[in-house]
């Protein structure tokens, strides 16, 4: 979890980054910083949704891939149990995640003045 959280960060600096000028677009004319933070959050929150719309399956999948394999070289019945309340949690712990990841990068993006970068492009 740690390592998404790193690399979400990372993903949100570069994208925040070179939406700049956009963003100053937005803020001359007339979005709020609230609405630039939250459009930052949103961003953030949407590729978390992704990755867990893509992982979640896949790794339920694999894992029960796996132990089927491995039950069946132990000799052992292959009864698959999936802990629904620990990826529920995940899951949600994976969202506000996100949105916590998403604050530095939103507020770095929200305390820019539109002019100067306008002006700097």
């Amino acid at each position: 979890m740690l390592m998404a959280a790193a690399v979400l960060a990372h993903v949100l600096t570069i994208a925040t980054r070179a939406r700049r000028h956009d963003l100053a677009v937005l803020r001359a004319l007339g979005f709020s910083r609230g609405q630039v933070l939250r459009t930052i959050a949103w961003q953030s929150t949407i590729y978390a949704a992704g990755a867990l719309a893509i992982g979640v399956p896949l790794g339920i999948a694999l894992g029960r891939l796996t132990w089927h394999v491995y039950a069946a070289g132990l000799g052992v019945v292959p009864e698959v149990v999936t802990p629904w309340n620990a990826v529920l949690a995940v899951v949600g712990a994976a969202i506000v995640l996100a949105g916590v990841v998403a604050i530095i990068p939103a507020l770095r993006v929200a305390r820019m003045s539109p002019a100067n970068v306008l002006r700097a492009e």
